[in-house]
């Protein structure tokens, strides 16, 4: 006996996405869920189409994505535009359309608290259902990583050390170019590496503007709104604090910020009076 033979990858098929997607999928419960939703009232964005220009992609349908990418664990704005290329669930909760991660981000930034009220009225409807018993709730801080390298993390004393090494280097470029200048068979040309290392202090001054205008004390150039803190490896990271509050019943997070304070001390009363605010 042969073994079982796939289908041949030339061979013509008919198929819909919905037959592809499982009556029970989550996905499912995530599109009916949007669709239910009054996303101007929640403040999202771009609700209704511009009436001139090219056409933009539908809120609801970039909201679905985004709570899709959080159901599964999905951060990366470019994961999220791969998943609705090859993922059969996401291709069906999209209707196909591909928008590419710059749009994604773009959407995430510019609804930041909408999409905090959009999980905040999905805890509502499981709390209707029964998920949610409301007697015991956790709340605790984490630390999530940021894309920011450490390297591309400036503090004040950081930027102060910088710009130091850069003057003392270019005064021996300087030196190196007086000497030259006395040295009648000597070439009267700018050294190599100078003008890099120029325009490196100009932009380690330019952090350091932008540190005396905010009042911050640090500065990420990937991610601005992350800030160092150590973590739980007794190391340091780029990261953001997330605060959470979590129901024991069926681990549902009832309520979320996020904050580039690395301490959790304060938080407990904050959370605590967001949960009194929506009836827990």
């Amino acid at each position: 006996m042969g073994y079982i033979e796939g289908t041949n990858r030339g061979q013509m098929t008919f198929w819909a996405l919905e037959d592809l997607v499982e009556a029970e999928s989550m996905v499912r419960v995530i599109d009916r869920y949007i669709e239910m939703l009054d996303l101007s009232k929640l403040g999202f964005t771009r609700t209704k189409p511009a009436e001139t220009g090219r056409p933009g992609y539908p809120a609801g349908m970039l909201a679905k994505l985004y709570v899709y990418g959080y159901e599964n664990g999905i951060r990366s704005s470019r994961k999220l535009e791969k998943e609705a290329r090859r993922n059969v669930e996401a291709m069906w909760l999209t209707e196909g359309l591909v928008p590419d991660y710059k749009t994604i981000a773009e959407f995430r930034r510019l609804n930041i608290r909408p999409l905090q009220k959009l999980f905040r009225e999905f805890v509502k409807l499981c709390r209707s259902w029964g998920l949610v018993g409301g007697k015991i709730i956790a709340t605790d801080g984490s630390k999530i990583k940021a894309s920011n390298n450490k390297k591309n993390n400036f503090s004040r004393k950081k930027i102060d050390d910088r710009l130091k090494r850069l003057d003392e280097k270019i005064e021996s470029y300087f030196s190196e170019m007086d000497s030259e200048d006395k040295n009648e068979d000597g070439e009267n040309k700018v050294p190599e590496g100078l003008l890099e290392l120029l325009e490196r202090k100009e932009l380690y001054e330019e952090y350091k503007t932008r540190l005396d205008e905010t009042g911050e004390n640090e500065i990420s150039t990937t991610d601005p709104d992350a800030r160092l803190m150590g973590n739980n490896r007794s190391g340091v990271e780029v990261a953001y604090n997330v605060q959470s509050a979590v129901d024991s019943k069926n681990h549902i997070i009832l309520n979320y910020d996020v904050s580039i304070n690395p301490s959790d001390q304060g938080y407990l009363q904050l959370t605590a009076k967001a949960l009194m605010r929506d009836g827990f």
